[in-house]
């Protein structure tokens, strides 16, 4: 029992000191970050401004969902590509344990701002704009875990941050222009179709949830094992 306490300190110390190194000491403000969509919606229907309206099929994708992803890939793109440009990556590579480990307590601190702030938007979501099923929560944190990842492997790939927020933001970009019934979609929301058959809803809903948790763990474990080839990101 106290070994598991003693694990669990340690991988608690570890993640608040990989968010700390990812974001500096002012890590706390960045959930908050995702207010400022809220605000601004409120601004704008307050001044019968705004186009969208309230209703659980917006709560998903444009209240909650939009801010939580933007911010996702402004996260994602620094996990491992701030070590290339802050020119780290040569200490990185000597680390106990090898990078991987330093790689996934990032990601983990990473995933644990994106929740922070989805609860952030869920709850001002629910108070001041609509009423939304608990699925909402799990549907968009999915599409903003994939794409963190997604600008992470970008970021490896790229080894530029800019470049890599331009992929990121771009697939987001596209994702946006679909239909968001589409279950092969990371923003896919079987409440975008209303008269769609609830047996089949559930099935689209397994398969999306499946589909992209495996299309998660792939980008992962591509973008550590590219990280972790040292002659192709210490290449000038």
């Amino acid at each position: 029992m106290n070994g598991v306490v003693a694990w669990t300190a340690d991988a608690a110390r570890m993640t608040l000191l990989a968010v700390r190194l990812h974001l500096g000491r002012f890590f706390w403000a960045a959930p908050l970050l995702v207010l400022v969509w809220s605000v601004a919606h409120a601004g704008l229907s307050i001044a019968k401004l705004n186009p969208i309206a309230f209703n659980a099929a917006n709560a998903q994708n444009w209240l909650i969902g939009v801010p939580l992803d933007i911010l996702a890939i402004g996260i994602g793109i620094g996990v491992i590509a701030d070590e290339i440009e802050q020119r780290t990556l040569e200490v990185t590579y000597t680390v106990p344990g090898g990078t991987r480990f330093i790689w996934m307590f990032k990601l983990v601190a990473a995933v644990l701002i994106i929740l922070s702030a989805e609860l952030l938007l869920a709850l001002t979501t629910a108070v001041f704009f609509s009423s939304f099923p608990l699925a909402v929560i799990y549907r968009v944190f999915q599409g903003a875990v994939f794409f963190l990842v997604l600008a992470m492997g970008a970021g490896v790939l790229t080894r530029n941050k800019l470049s890599a927020a331009l992929v990121a933001g771009g697939v987001l970009a596209l994702m946006l222009s679909f239909s968001f019934d589409n279950r092969w979609s990371p923003l896919f929301n079987p409440l975008a179709d209303e008269y769609a058959d609830s047996n089949l809803v559930t099935q689209w809903s397994v398969q999306n949830h499946l589909g992209f948790a495996l299309v998660i763990a792939g980008i992962v474990s591509l973008s550590f094992s590219r990280a972790e080839r040292r002659e192709l990101l210490l290449r000038e």
